[in-house]
């Protein structure tokens, strides 16, 4: 850290004082450390060094006598740290107007822009959401706001002068005037780009979105939305809302509020400090909960009075900790107590430069508040957690029925006295058993979505031929060469049907009266296709068989759900099944209630 620091800063301003007490003052060089001396003070004996012959714009350099003539200490190219709304155009519409100051106004500010918005009694500004978290305080008047958070929970709450409320990113939200000459209020965003005129408007959304859809996404008929605005509203004179209470049990409905308000009374607080010249409040997340990444003092100063010189050490505190001298800091986590503001995460982009020329160095940091966001990733990280374990309690159970399932068909298929009853039989023990498998196959790889080809398929046709050994006393070899691709679950039963279907029929059929043969079953995947091959080296088709054809008719079924097609060779030599079906690789899926319409 730099020798320099704001405690040695404190102990040479003491000496200063003292200093200076004993020193003659010298109006030339005082707060003036610069060579050479600046200001017009330093010109006694020579005055046109600071007359300005013209063309001149007396009107305004009367509103600007700072810029005119300003002290000696303005030394150099210091940034204009003030900005005014008076020379931002407005934009007036029925109902209100708004204003604004952003970084391309206020080069200075990089992290907050404002807007100055007035609203008539009954005028409302559109429901609307952007990017940045929205701060305001409203100077006259009374505003009702509503806004919805991403869990369907509607607020709706009344704010006077002197009061604030705060609006986390992306959260829709809309306003009205509702005192008895409407209101007026300044909007703070915490980001220096941000602007008012580029918020996503509820009316641009609905019409840029077609009919049918709109109509889909809200359960009415199409024509319940032909009236809808095809040009953004942004201010607009409305009615004046019912009473408070009554809109927000209507708000509330099903979901409930919001467990923070979205207001606070900043000029009811107590004043956190007080002197004689003056007093401030503070509303920041200790008092205020829900504003997150803005805070405001609102400070009052008595005639005569003077804030005292100060400055805000928060940063200061989180660069000493975190930035070693020479250091360049990207994407740096920090999470920490702060002493008022609790506990954040921040996301630093950092480091220190050293100028030779002045012999200081800087630091160029940039810091975001994602401690929301680290929050809500927590939460669906442990809401996905329970998810996933719910379906494979759902899975595991699942397993266990079909087992129990196919175990009381085949028990029944072994009691059976007709032989083609109890082969019947068989084949839908088969069948229920080869849908178990797959439940012990995610079981087994701590799954629930999907599952790897190889092990399911292949499991599957051990068991299969497992099982005709058991009952016949054949022989039969198996040869797989089945390549290792996910499987959606949902896709995983039908293919899987379709493969017992091929070798239970490939098993029975093609070695009549033998006990030896070979059966191969090959999965290729090529980009948008899965290519499935199921063969023997039996005697072929029997064209007198006079089986019912259950598992052909299922093997057809199965394929064109999966969006394939089948081919069939028989000969002397055996019999081949081919099938070519439609695949795309599987992508994430989300599970949500109202996701999918």
């Amino acid at each position: 850290m730099d020798p320099f620091s704001r405690r040695n800063l404190l102990a040479f301003g003491a000496a200063g004082a003292v200093a200076a007490a004993a020193s003659a003052a010298n109006a030339a060089s005082f707060g003036n450390p610069d060579e050479p001396p600046q200001g017009a003070l330093n010109t006694q004996g020579n005055a046109a060094s600071a007359t300005d012959p013209g063309p001149a714009n007396p009107a305004l350099a009367k509103q600007f006598p700072g810029a005119f003539t300003p002290p000696a200490t303005n030394v150099g190219d210091m940034p204009l740290f003030w900005a005014s709304f008076n020379n931002a155009p407005r934009r007036i519409q029925n109902g209100g107007w708004a204003r604004q100051v952003t970084q391309a106004d206020f080069a200075i500010s990089e992290s907050i822009s404002g807007v100055n918005m007035r609203l008539t009694r009954g005028g409302i500004r559109e429901l609307h959401w952007h990017l940045a978290a929205e701060w305001a305080y409203v100077t006259r008047g009374a505003c009702r706001i509503t806004t919805i958070d991403q869990f369907g929970r509607s607020n709706v709450e009344d704010v006077r002068e002197g009061g604030l409320w705060y609006f986390p990113s992306g959260l829709p939200h809309s306003l009205q005037g509702i005192g008895e000459d409407g209101c007026e209020f300044i909007l703070c965003f915490d980001d220096g780009k941000a602007t008012e005129f580029n918020t996503l408007l509820v009316t641009d959304w609905l019409a840029h979105t077609s009919p049918e859809d709109l109509a889909l996404n809200f359960g009415v008929p199409v024509d319940t939305l032909s009236k809808i605005p095809l040009h953004d509203l942004y201010i607009f004179q409305g009615e004046m809302p019912g009473p408070l209470a009554a809109e927000q049990q209507q708000a509330a409905g099903e979901a409930g509020q919001p467990p923070l308000r979205s207001t606070f009374q900043l000029n009811e607080v107590a004043p956190s400090s007080k002197t004689r010249s003056g007093f401030v409040q503070v509303a920041d997340s200790s008092n205020f909960k829900a504003s997150k990444t803005i805070a405001a003092a609102l400070v009052t100063i008595h005639s005569g009075g003077m804030r005292a010189m100060h400055w805000h050490p928060n940063a200061d505190e989180l660069i000493e900790t975190i930035v070693p001298d020479g250091a360049t800091i990207e994407a740096f986590e920090v999470d920490r107590v702060f002493p008022s503001i609790g506990r954040r995460v921040m996301v630093l982009n950092a480091r220190k430069v050293y100028r030779p020329a002045k012999q200081t160095t800087q630091v160029l940091l940039a810091i975001e508040d994602v401690t929301e966001h680290r929050t809500l990733e927590r939460e669906r990280a442990a809401a996905h957690e329970r998810v996933v374990a719910l379906l494979q309690e759902l899975g595991h159970r699942i397993k266990n029925s079909l087992q129990i399932i196919a175990s009381i068909v085949s028990v029944e298929a072994r009691s059976h006295k007709s032989g083609e009853g109890r082969a019947a039989l068989e084949r839908v023990s088969h069948r229920i058993a080869a849908i178990g498998r797959l439940y012990s196959v995610l079981e087994k790889a701590n799954a629930v979505e999907e599952v790897d080809a190889t092990t399911y398929l292949e499991e599957l046709c051990r068991d299969l031929i497992a099982s005709v050994q058991k009952e016949d006393g054949a022989s039969i070899a198996l040869k797989t060469d089945i390549e290792s691709a996910p499987l959606p679950a949902d896709r995983a039963i039908p293919l899987g049907l379709i493969v017992n279907a091929l070798v239970t029929n490939a098993v029975k059929y093609a070695f009549p009266g033998e006990t030896r043969g070979t059966v191969e079953v090959t999965l290729k995947r090529i980009p948008g296709e899965l290519r499935l091959h199921v063969s023997d080296d039996g005697k072929g088709i029997d064209p007198r068989r006079t089986d019912s054809g259950v598992g052909g008719r299922l093997v057809e079924t199965f394929a064109r759900q999966l969006g394939g097609e089948v081919e069939r060779e028989s000969g002397d030599k055996g019999t081949i099944v081919r099938l070519k079906l439609n695949w795309a690789e599987p992508r994430a899926r989300y599970a949500r209630d109202g996701y999918f319409l």
